[in-house]
């Protein structure tokens, strides 16, 4: 049997009252704009409420990379994220931190729930560390570089009430959704070349 993730230990305090997705916001929105509260009480059931919100929000998308907490209307310094892009591996980001571990930068396309029907080509460091809680309360120290740390950098923002526009060097935005994904198969070949899946 396998052994159940993150995400399923914490559905199970939940039995038969799993959260239903939530509405995303959109760029527009003040709350995306603030700069969200730190968690105090990381195993609360607040806490695991959020988190599973959260990860119900992203399957009813259908995936992602991850999602931020404002990005549902709830300020708080949390988001979800897997590290090897798989649904099951989803775990929840609390209180994180970060910092460069050198100077050098790349540029690549991202997306966001927050900013539909466009992409843009970001300037974010290559390496950082950085550090969160889990929601067993556990302090973890990590050195992320390419695409994790761009997606740690992406999630991070938002709690920061920095959406990704803000740091575009090349914004696309599409009226056609077919002209969109042509865009989006694209720019998962430009992620494969550059080594990023």
């Amino acid at each position: 049997m396998e052994p159940l993730s993150v995400m399923e230990k914490i559905a199970l305090d939940f039995q038969d009252e799993i959260p239903e997705p939530l509405p995303f916001l959109v760029e527009d929105h003040p709350l995306l704009r603030r700069i969200s509260d730190p968690i105090k009480d990381l195993t609360a059931k607040e806490t695991k409420k959020i988190s599973l919100q959260l990860f119900e929000t992203i399957k009813a998308a259908g995936g992602g990379f991850g999602l931020a907490a404002p990005q549902v209307g709830i300020s708080k310094r949390l988001f979800i994220c897997s590290f090897d892009w798989k649904i099951e591996t989803i775990i929840p980001i609390i209180n994180p931190r970060y910092k460069p571990i050198e100077d050098e930068m790349e540029t690549h396309w991202e997306a966001c729930f927050s900013v539909p029907m466009a992409y843009g080509n970001v300037m974010r460091y290559k390496k950082i560390r950085c550090s969160y809680q889990t929601i067993d309360g556990a302090e973890i120290n990590a050195e992320l570089e390419g695409i994790k740390a761009r997606v740690f950098q992406h999630e991070y923002d938002h709690l920061d009430g920095i959406l990704y526009p803000d740091k575009c060097i090349d914004l696309r935005v599409f009226d056609d959704p077919d002209e969109l994904q042509n865009f989006r198969l694209w720019v998962r070949k430009e992620r494969e070349k550059a080594g990023y899946l």
